[in-house]
């Protein structure tokens, strides 16, 4: 098979296809966490007045990489919430929901996000968990 190069719509055509084939993947997707379960608790869950909820989780004492907060999806009436792990260089690096930490407790960040009483999973590099409501004990 011999190699024939693009012409430049012709490479336009085909990104525009690849992208536009993943799409419909991207929003069935579960959303992934960057850490593992045990590396942020204890995570907490509260409400913020009627239509929000505050997330508050611990970081863990790196020197390469800070949380800026936390990435969340709503789909099929659960909201799933990962925290996010970023490289202390990466300053394209963001969450859809800031993290900010009080002064009294640093490495416990909060971040607020739009709540309408759906069943809440923390999505972890190492699985997920039902937060709200509580799941049963096992």
């Amino acid at each position: 098979m011999q190699w024939m190069p693009l012409g430049r719509s012709a490479r336009t055509t085909a990104a525009l296809l690849a992208v536009l084939a993943a799409l419909p993947s991207c929003t069935a997707e579960t959303l992934e966490g960057d850490y593992s379960r045990a590396s942020v608790q204890p995570v907490e869950v509260s409400p913020v007045g009627s239509n929000q909820i505050r997330i508050r989780y611990s970081m863990p004492g790196e020197t390469l990489f800070y949380s800026p907060g936390v990435d969340f999806r709503s789909a099929d009436g659960t909201l799933q919430v990962a925290i996010r792990r970023c490289g202390i260089r990466d300053s394209a690096c963001k969450a859809m929901a800031k993290g900010t930490s009080p002064e009294s407790d640093p490495w416990r960040p909060e971040a607020v996000l739009p709540y309408r009483g759906e069943k809440i999973m923390m999505m972890y590099r190492d699985g997920q968990q039902q937060v709200v409501p509580a799941a049963p004990p096992r």
